[in-house]
């Protein structure tokens, strides 16, 4: 964009120029319409575009000597010939001579725009309607260039004053000096048939005056406006810019201060821009360097491009300064610091290629750290690593992740080249306490223990929603010397045993016993204690593989050990919705009886199946007792019906013994 607003400048000043070497010799007291002719036949020859002055031509005198053409166009050459369509038109075109400039031997002028067009066009063999133009003026100037008081003096008795106007010196020209420009109500048209881009710059105005002050050491403020539109006159966005500048003696160096910029677009990115710059370097490799501010930066709308949408969560503006370095075509940007409205801080430097200013062909590298980083209701410690942009995907890897007093690897890539980003994620993390990271989702208390885990992810989507749906990926957990909170499982599994045990020798002794209240009762005991916000279950070792596919995690491998019980299961987890489905196999081992006890003996080996149902945040935990219950009582009465064979046997046998030994 700085390349083609700079060929455009370079353009118009230099059409203007050519235009003025054709006005120089008119008689300040003649009829300057007798000269559009000559005008016309001069600018010809110096572009080799053809010149039409359709409006009067008019000398001002006061308040600066000035001439004016009305209703200029400078048409196309071959092969974009189209008088509808000329390379440049104008209602007004005013030059304004200093007077003082002229009797030091200096034609000092000012150029004054109204209602002025500009249409560039490249065709499909990337040919271009300037290139003309371009090849004219950059030329070697010859002495034939350097403007006479002879090229516009008539054969009349009205001539031109050359005795007032010559410096001291004979037979020396006047110096032209460019000293300033005002343009207004002006438009360029851009069409690429190569590249098929169509763009127009509508409501342009330009203010640079009095640049002779400027150019001897003193400062002149610059103004700059246009509104962006494609050619249907969509709006594509709008921008303004006020700054104060300043040329070295030398002209080898330019400062620009007082910087004031401002884009507007029609989808709410507003920006405001505050600082300064100099330009180092200027005849040959141009060094640009500078500061910016840009105080309430809204990020919303940057945020949705990435496909962000808006959230609470996330920080909606910013303060922004940087410093910056610009040589053609790569831009340093140093000391980036971003303070975001009460969610912390960014601090950043990185390198951006900026031959192809587009998403896909920008490349970008560079480092960052974030502090006391709010995103939602958790907060980050600290957040450091890499940054990089190539070929439209954004990479941010590794990332080192201070939270909860935890620490975390991970790496992320956006790819933004589709309709919709694509994020591919991994993490892994160790040896800290998951009741910490817990607290900051708002589960505190709910389990706790020496985490460890690896999470390789991806996901698409410009909506949380779509990003739990479209989730898919691996993970691997383990927690070691642990609890969970709110159950207490140890004394429940030993109830139920205990209760159940009691049942089923009670049955085999044939004693009375209700069997309905006793499998009710330890029921009660599942159905409340999960609640109890003191119960916690103590466990050695929990651990579980996880495949995601389009938001639901599957868990085939659960298990959980401790010296008292131990818990097998599979089950699944609903990213969307949260829900949790699971099956689980629980043994309490700790057996309280005789070691020749054979229901307890059959009691400890025999797990209870309990499924978990429910939301992670409000789970429900059902045992299944009537299977329990029931298979324990079928190992009692067939325990009951082998003894009593044994006995019979026994019995007998032990009769035919005494009957031989008698």
């Amino acid at each position: 964009m700085f390349k083609f607003f700079k060929l455009i400048l370079k353009l118009f000043l230099g059409l203007i120029i050519i235009v003025i070497l054709g006005c120089i010799g008119v008689g300040l007291f003649v009829n300057p319409n007798q000269f559009k002719s000559t005008i016309e036949e001069t600018v010809l020859a110096k572009t080799g575009h053809v010149l039409n002055i359709k409006g009067p031509l008019s000398w001002k005198w006061f308040p600066m000597l000035s001439l004016e053409l009305q209703d200029v166009t400078l048409q196309n050459t071959p092969p974009f010939e189209n008088p509808a369509n000329p390379l440049f038109s104008a209602k007004a075109l005013r030059t304004e001579v200093e007077p003082l400039g002229l009797l030091a031997g200096k034609l000092a002028f000012n150029i004054k725009l109204d209602g002025f067009n500009v249409i560039l066009e490249r065709n499909c063999k990337g040919q271009t309607n300037w290139d003309t133009l371009k090849q004219n003026l950059s030329q070697p100037k010859s002495s034939s260039a350097t403007p006479t008081t002879n090229i516009a003096t008539p054969t009349t008795d009205t001539t031109t004053p050359t005795t007032d106007t010559k410096p001291p010196t004979a037979n020396r020209t006047p110096q032209i000096l460019f000293n300033g420009i005002s343009a207004e109500n002006g438009q360029i048209i851009y069409h690429d048939e190569e590249s098929n881009k169509h763009y127009m710059i509508d409501h342009l105005s330009l203010k640079a005056e009095n640049l002779f002050k400027s150019v001897i050491g003193g400062s002149n403020p610059i103004s700059l406006g246009f509104h962006i539109e494609n050619l249907n006159k969509k709006p594509l966005g709008n921008l303004s810019l006020t700054a104060v500048w300043s040329l070295n003696p030398g002209l080898t160096e330019m400062n620009i201060k007082n910087v004031s910029l401002k884009f507007q677009f029609p989808d709410g990115k507003t920006t405001e821009l505050n600082g300064e710059a100099e330009i180092q370097n200027l005849k040959e490799s141009p060094t640009i360097l500078g500061k910016i501010e840009s105080p309430n930066f809204n990020i919303k709308p940057w945020l949705a491009d990435l496909g962000i949408t808006d959230s609470p969560a996330l920080p909606s503006s910013a303060n922004i300064k940087l410093s910056f370095k610009y040589l053609a075509p790569q831009l340093e940007i140093a000391a980036l610091n971003i303070q975001l409205n009460n969610k912390g801080t960014l601090e950043s430097n990185f390198k951006i290629n900026l031959d192809n200013p587009s998403l896909l062909g920008l490349q970008l590298q560079g480092q960052y750290t974030a502090k006391q980083l709010q995103i939602a209701q958790f907060q980050i410690n600290e957040l450091k690593g890499n940054i990089g942009l190539n070929q439209g995907v954004l990479s941010l890897a590794p990332m080192d992740i201070q939270i909860a007093g935890s620490a975390h690897h991970a790496t992320l890539s956006m790819d933004l080249r589709g309709e919709n980003p694509k994020y591919t994620l991994t993490q892994e993390g160790h040896d800290f306490d998951i009741n910490s990271l817990l607290t900051l989702f708002n589960n505190k208390d709910k389990l706790d223990g020496k985490t460890r885990y690896n999470i390789s992810l991806t996901a698409s989507g410009t909506s949380l929603e779509e990003l739990r749906r479209s989730a898919a990926g691996q993970a691997n957990f383990e927690i070691v010397n642990g609890h969970f909170h709110g159950i207490n499982l140890i004394g429940l599994l030993k109830s139920t045993q205990t209760g159940v045990y009691t049942l089923v020798s009670a049955l085999t002794r044939k004693e009375n016993i209700n069997i309905g209240s006793t499998i009710k009762s330890q029921l009660d005991q599942w159905k409340t204690s999960p609640t109890d916000p003191n119960a916690i279950t103590p466990f050695n070792n929990a651990k579980a593989s996880m495949t995601i596919m389009s938001g639901i995690v599957s868990n085939p491998d659960l298990s959980i050990t401790h010296t008292d019980y131990s818990i097998t299961g599979k089950g699944t987890f609903n990213l969307i919705n949260e829900a949790i489905q699971y099956q689980t196999s629980a043994l309490y081992k700790n057996n309280p009886y005789p070691a020749n006890d054979e229901i307890a003996n059959f009691l400890i080996q025999t797990p209870l199946t309990i499924q978990i149902g429910g939301t992670l945040n409000d789970p429900s935990i059902r045992p299944e007792l009537n299977n329990y219950v029931n298979s324990a009582l079928a190992f009692g009465q067939k325990n009951v019906v082998e003894k009593f064979i044994d006995k019979t046997i026994d019995k007998t046998f032990n009769k035919l013994l005494d009957r031989i030994n008698k």
